[in-house]
């Protein structure tokens, strides 16, 4: 059986004023000094896939394995945190301890059947720092995945978050709070062109194309395109720069944007506001989702930024507060803006 660790939100490459150049591996058993797999801090995503053996026992399976620690009943895997210094030595400063005593029988009972063993989790506690100490769900979430495809697989498109499952750390399959809270209460029109910059699987432009919107999703991801069309039949997905729209000027009604402009260099800034300002109808609305964190650290994001970036704009709300995805909660900057 294999046991894959799928693992986002990295803290980055710095832990208080003594730990630099950060990384994680996974410790192979009885060898603190084998670490498999080493990713950066600042990595946006890390994965490992363990080969391991699930043995039957009287007090139910046993997981044993090259990476799996502990005694039966208290097995688990080390998530080792080190700094590296210029000639790639390494010094270890924390663990982690995925505790496997606390995966359901009925989990393990499947992912015997299936081949494999899924592990999800965020990799930054509640103070910045790397997760350390012993974790358990809902810290971690365990289940069953074929083996050999689909769920955990590894991307190997070069990039495409959507070809793996890189993607699932910002989706949410369900509708967003701040959008429908923006339909329910009358800020956004009863109709019109919607636009949604980095629109992934179109969950919101499916929403609104449902709402009679004529609705178009831009994204550059191919593979999140097409699915988005076999989704969402009702609206228009197309392939596009976020700082080149492909709409013409002053045709759009609202702009959503829910997990892109928090990727952009500071420089880009500007060119994204001047894209949707063209891109709007005078009256037209803005509805921002902009994380405060970027490739799993802190960015530079805070109210001061947004109003300078779409100063111009009316500005209706601006506020800081979590949305969610289908794993998490994300911190991040709400706000609603009017092209006058």
């Amino acid at each position: 059986m294999q046991l894959r660790i799928e693992a986002s939100d990295l803290p980055g490459r710095t832990c208080g004023p003594g730990y630099h150049n950060i990384h994680v591996g996974v410790q192979r058993r009885d060898r603190p000094d084998e670490l498999l797999d080493l990713h950066p801090g600042d990595a946006p995503a890390a994965a490992w896939t363990l080969d391991c053996a699930a043995v039957p026992t009287a007090a139910g399976v046993d997981l044993k394995g090259p990476y799996v620690q502990g005694r039966p009943g208290g097995r688990f895997i080390y998530l080792s945190w080190v700094t590296m210094d210029d000639q790639g030595a390494c010094t270890l400063f924390r663990r982690a301890k995925l505790m496997l005593d606390a995966i359901a029988p009925d989990t393990i009972d499947t992912a015997r059947r299936s081949g494999r063993l899924v592990a999800r989790l965020g990799l930054t506690d509640g103070k910045g720092h790397p997760v350390c100490a012993q974790v358990r769900p809902p810290l971690v979430d365990w289940s069953a995945a074929p083996s050999g495809g689909g769920v955990g697989e590894p991307d190997e498109s070069g990039g495409d978050p959507y070809a793996g499952e890189v993607h699932c750390w910002w989706h949410l399959s369900g509708l967003s709070p701040e959008l429908v809270a923006a339909v329910g209460d009358g800020w956004l029109p009863d109709g019109g062109l919607a636009v949604d910059l980095g629109c992934g699987l179109g969950t919101e432009v499916g929403y609104l194309a449902d709402l009679g919107f004529q609705a178009v999703g831009v994204d550059l991801s191919m593979v999140a395109l097409g699915r988005a069309r076999r989704l969402h039949p009702r609206a228009r997905f197309v392939a596009g720069d976020l700082l080149r729209l492909p709409v013409g000027d002053g045709l759009v009604d609202v702009v959503l944007d829910r997990g892109c402009f928090h990727y952009l260099a500071p420089a880009d800034r500007g060119r994204y506001a001047s894209a949707a300002w063209r891109a709007l109808r005078p009256g037209g609305r803005l509805l921002l989702r902009a994380c405060l964190r970027a490739h799993g650290i802190r960015n530079d994001l805070s109210a001061a930024v947004l109003r300078a970036t779409f100063a111009g704009w009316r500005e209706v709300s601006l506020r800081e507060q979590p949305i969610p995805s289908d794993s998490r909660q994300m911190p991040a900057l709400v706000a609603r803006y009017e092209r006058p």
